[in-house]
């Protein structure tokens, strides 16, 4: 007997279009800082982060991902819990005199939990 594969009209992005955002969000994280004048802490945590997002995109068994050693399923495990940790990131550090650096760390946590719900990570 046949497997019949789940058909989820919400899973529209599968995973050669995921790495080309995932390495978008990368240039993101890494051009925020520069551009949006953070200051130190804010800086510093979108420098590390775009270098992480980086390897674990590269990692990723993706068309995209030249190391392959990471199963995409596992890939969407960790922006499953990222996304909304960047959310709540400018909270819990208190940045509320730094809105540039706020908005831009829930609008990248909203980005990365839409592109998590809309991915088919069995692709």
């Amino acid at each position: 007997m046949k497997k019949r594969k789940k058909n989820n009209s919400l899973k529209t992005i599968k995973a050669k279009e995921h790495g080309f955002l995932d390495y978008s969000v990368v240039l993101m994280f890494l051009a925020a800082p520069s551009i949006l004048h953070f200051s130190n802490l804010p800086a510093l945590i979108a420098y590390n982060l775009g270098g992480i997002h980086l390897v674990l995109t590269m990692a990723a068994d993706i068309p995209l991902g030249p190391l392959k050693f990471i199963p995409f399923q596992w890939h969407g495990r960790v922006e499953m819990v990222v996304g909304p940790l960047l959310v709540a990131l400018p909270f819990l550090l208190g940045w509320g005199t730094e809105p540039a650096a706020q908005y831009f760390f829930i609008i990248i946590g909203l980005v990365i939990m839409s592109v998590w719900l809309l991915t088919d990570y069995d692709s």
